[in-house]
């Protein structure tokens, strides 16, 4: 997870989608998000351009056994994040 004034995550972001193998962006988490894969490994990474967040999360095919499942997990994490880090109290940078 990086947390970064909002021109920085989305470029850090973007960096992501080009170093991560089997990227396929779905934008259903986030202001913007992608899965990627690699044999037996699962990734999500999302973009929370308001809050200045980037977030990276990796599953084996053990603990997501479809990519909908990845996204499920990436998709609670950021309502924790929203729920702990409200842009109304200061969230964004």
């Amino acid at each position: 997870m990086w947390r970064l004034d909002p021109g920085k995550a989305q470029e850090r972001y973007d960096e992501l989608l080009t170093q991560l193998p089997g990227i396929s962006e779905k934008d259903d988490v986030g202001s913007r998000s992608f899965i990627a894969s690699e044999n037996e490994i699962r990734g999500v990474g999302f973009l929370d351009a308001p809050r200045g967040i980037v977030m990276l999360m990796t599953c084996g095919s053990n603990q997501c056994i479809s990519p909908e499942d990845a996204t499920s997990l990436a998709q609670t994490v950021y309502g924790r994040i929203k729920a702990l880090l409200p842009v109304s109290l200061g969230g964004a940078k």
